[in-house]
């Protein structure tokens, strides 16, 4: 018989209407928590979707609540209204309570549980964050975030497009004690200074959720400003940008008091402001920004209301 793991391990699943193998993911995570792991929990996210109108999940709910010799404790922890699977997730985890956790930001998914397993060793080895890396090129809007952020971002990790990964009790630990509120999860690990590391899987052939466009770009510009220093040197471009400009009229004006020619004034007044005006605006909107998030990571409000946690 396979030896089981003694660490207790928490898995926690973002679940919505749009998992279409929902309910056999959920199965085969218990099948490999039961086997694997001495103690291990599964915490289904729903946030305040209507669950059943996924594929079986409620019925792969019943399935392993009805274990009862398995080990794999269930809990399903329903949010009061619709936050975005960031917040969600990160209700999720402070649920929690393994040692380690294993992050699933759908259940959907491209990987296997053996990818998990070979997640779950790198962990053993000392890493405090492992993520599971697709062998697969991402989308081309994904790659150039990336690699803005992380030619901007002071963070001792790379970001990259994940399918999953695995945080250590002390990393979770570590994060909740850096910001009262994780807007993006991913960067908050990155920035922590604990030691990570990454897994390649080959991706078969399940279909890995992308979330809502509109969630993914306003969490994307949010970590950009947070994590990076890509709005400090867009303001500084743009006054740059404004200094030449006017540099530029000016000797313009100069030049032509100068040779006495008459200035055609409100072309180049009407040109000036308006080169002006919109940088101006450009900087306010990005020091409202600014303000607008330091307000909210500094005034520690809870960040989700959840409406019940069901132990099944």
């Amino acid at each position: 018989m396979k030896e089981q793991e003694l660490a207790f391990v928490s898995a926690v699943i973002y679940v919505n209407e749009s998992a279409h193998d929902a309910g056999d993911v959920l199965l085969n995570m218990a099948a490999f928590l039961k086997d694997g792991f001495e103690k291990a929990e599964i915490i289904c996210v729903n946030d305040a979707a209507p669950m059943h109108a996924s594929d079986d999940v409620e019925a792969a709910l019943a399935t392993i609540a009805a274990d009862r010799t398995s080990g794999v404790q269930l809990s399903v922890l329903d949010l009061s209204r619709p936050h975005g699977f960031e917040t969600a997730m990160t209700a999720g985890v402070d649920l929690s309570i393994g040692d380690f956790v294993v992050e699933m930001d759908a259940a959907s998914v491209d990987y296997t549980t053996e990818d998990i397993m070979r997640a779950f060793q790198k962990c053993k080895e000392g890493f405090d964050v492992v993520s599971g890396v697709p062998d697969a090129k991402g989308p081309l809007t994904s790659r150039l975030y990336y690699a803005v952020f992380n030619r901007s971002a002071h963070t001792d990790a790379k970001l990259m497009t994940e399918g999953f990964r695995i945080v250590s009790r002390r990393a979770i630990n570590r994060a909740a004690s850096s910001v009262s509120i994780i807007p993006y999860r991913k960067a908050v690990y990155a920035s922590i200074g604990l030691p990570s590391a990454a897994i390649v899987y080959e991706p078969t052939a399940g279909k890995h959720i992308i979330h809502d466009r509109g969630t993914r770009v306003r969490t994307a510009m949010d970590s950009l400003i947070l994590f990076t220093q890509t709005g400090y040197r867009i303001t500084i471009g743009l006054a740059g940008f404004m200094m030449i400009v006017a540099l530029v009229i000016i000797a313009y004006a100069i030049t032509m008091f100068v040779t006495g020619i008459a200035i055609s004034g409100w072309l180049t007044t009407v040109f000036f402001f308006t080169i002006c005006f919109f940088g101006l605006f450009c900087i306010l909107a990005l020091m409202i920004k600014y303000l607008q998030m330091l307000i909210d990571l500094t005034y520690r409000k809870r960040s989700y209301t959840a409406k019940g946690v069901r132990r099944l």
